[in-house]
């Protein structure tokens, strides 16, 4: 993954599914639009 990388999910669920699994891993997103996150950095 690199920063400014989209990452698009089919349900808003999955969005925070997959915003918590990254944020476990050390990768920080934002919600964009719906269904869709984007990497902003990493810790």
């Amino acid at each position: 993954m690199v920063i400014g990388e989209i990452i698009k999910c089919c349900t808003i669920e999955e969005v925070f599914r997959k915003a918590f699994d990254l944020q476990s891993q050390g990768i920080k997103t934002e919600f964009v639009t719906a269904n869709t996150l984007r990497v902003v950095g990493f810790a």
